[in-house]
């Protein structure tokens, strides 16, 4: 072998390409201001002069690129425009000056494109709006005393206005007041005339429920299903004596009703139907259902969890003489003889009395908030489009106090209603007490309109519930 040949051919070493430097995205760019302007922000004090001027070019050599392309009138424009000025007013002993038009200009565009809208366009607004006082403060632009004296001239402005609007809302108080004063004989008499204390019984009388014998799953006490959650003694005690009362209630009511009879062509007759409007989890309708078996109960609300409960406790108890139905009561349509409504806040109560009127159906309600009825009553007036909602329920509701007292008077002793502790005793609680009579008088009087027997009686004892007010409509067709 010739050695020439077998000498190995040197091999050429690759050379290395050049790599391209990526080219930097617009979002990285604008992340990359933004940081900037954190460090300026944060960090200024601890930033060498080089340091600072190596941001400064760096940022604003990125700034113009991004302003061409940016949506004219937009946040994003706005936002960059904001983020210029402010490295602008940090360059240089000329920055300010320079940066003002243009913080001028971001707060326009900001504004243009709709700074108020959503909380973080808003607080950018606000961002942008405070520089541009602080770019001018540095300017000398703004004459702080001449600012001070026209916000305090605004501020007294302010302040009379506020003085004289609480100065005709009491003038306008007091004259109420003396109108519901006038009426009061009248109120307090129809009130006496519906008065009938012995409609809940009596605490130890005949009607007491012996707890012992009802199932404990139907109980305030059951706290697996549907029963009172807290300060349990206390609650389960008034909650019994709650009870109790509406049961002796119940039980006169129904001996007024005679069986119902079926539609045409049959000739016998339905069992009598009891419709508990809002019942919730069925704390009060549950063992009124389990006391009267012969009765039919259909529990109504809004609440799905509140209707599986229901039929959970009745399958544990054994009920049948339970519906648990997931409807409004504006939209139940059903054939019934009696209505229940414990502790309706508002209108909820008028609501069910209501479609008590629609059926010929006796009732047993028990009120709560009054002052509730005002705010739906204006959520009515105001979306009109909703007023087939609220058409069911006219305020004030007889004929009789429509002639005395307009709506707004009307709503306000509403409000005042809930303020009563039920005593009458001292100070402005007389007129809370009267405003109170004058809502249940209000019902009685509809209610008579109607053709019902009204009374009205109190919860045995009355520590069984503040609102311990209940109302018993006897309908013209269980008048006999």
């Amino acid at each position: 072998m010739d050695p020439e040949t077998s000498q190995e051919t040197p091999q050429e070493t690759p050379q290395e390409t050049p790599q391209e430097t990526p080219q930097e995205t617009p979002q990285e760019s604008k992340r990359c201001i933004l940081t900037t302007c954190f460090e300026l922000e944060e960090r200024m004090d601890q930033l060498d002069e080089e340091r600072r001027s190596q941001i400064f070019a760096s940022a604003l050599s990125k700034v113009p690129n991004m302003l061409r392309t940016s949506p004219p009138l937009s946040h994003e424009r706005a936002n960059l425009l904001h983020i210029q000025a402010r490295l602008l007013f940090f360059a240089e002993d000329s920055g300010p000056q320079k940066s003002l038009e243009i913080m001028k200009e971001a707060v326009s565009c900001g504004i243009a494109a709709g700074g108020g809208e959503g909380k973080f366009k808003r607080v950018a607004q606000l961002k942008r709006e405070e520089h541009l006082r602080e770019i001018m403060l540095s300017l000398g632009l703004i004459d702080l005393e001449k600012e001070r004296l026209e916000e305090e001239a605004k501020q007294k402005k302010r302040d009379d206005r506020a003085a004289h609007h609480k100065r005709s809302r009491e003038r306008k108080r007091t004259r109420e007041n003396a109108s519901l004063r006038k009426l009061g004989s009248a109120i307090n008499e129809l009130h006496d005339n519906y008065f009938t204390p012995e409609i809940c019984g009596a605490p130890g009388g005949p009607g007491r429920i012996t707890w012992d014998d009802i199932p404990h799953v139907l109980q305030p006490s059951s706290t697996s299903e549907g029963g009172l959650t807290t300060n349990l003694e206390e609650r389960v005690k008034r909650k019994q004596w709650q009870l109790e009362s509406l049961a002796f209630a119940l039980k006169r009511i129904l001996l007024r009703v005679p069986p119902p009879p079926l539609p045409p062509p049959a000739s016998s007759s339905r069992r009598i139907k009891v419709v508990d409007f809002g019942s919730g989890s069925g704390n009060s309708a549950l063992v009124l259902a389990y006391l009267n078996p012969s009765i039919d109960f259909t529990l109504i609300d809004t609440k799905p969890e509140c209707i599986s409960i229901i039929k959970s406790r009745c399958e544990s108890a054994n009920i049948t003489n339970v519906t648990a139905k997931l409807i409004s009561c504006n939209d139940f349509k059903e054939e019934f003889d009696v209505g229940l409504g414990v502790h309706l806040c508002g209108e909820g109560t008028d609501e069910a009395v209501v479609k008590c009127f629609d059926k010929q159906a006796s009732f047993l309600i028990v009120p709560c908030c009054l002052g509730k009825i005002s705010k739906v009553v204006v959520k009515g007036l105001d979306n009109l489009d909703l007023s087939d909602q609220y058409s069911a329920v006219d305020y004030p509701r007889s004929q009789w106090l429509k002639g005395e007292l307009e709506l707004e008077s009307y709503l306000r002793y509403t409000r005042l209603g809930d303020y009563s502790d039920g005593n009458g005793e001292g100070g402005s609680n007389v007129d809370a007490v009267l405003a109170k009579k004058l809502i249940d008088v209000d019902r009685g009087k509809v209610a008579e309109e109607k053709g019902y027997s009204l009374s009205i009686g109190k919860y045995h004892p009355l520590e069984a519930s503040v609102k311990n007010d209940v109302i018993c409509g006897i309908s013209p067709n269980h008048n006999a």
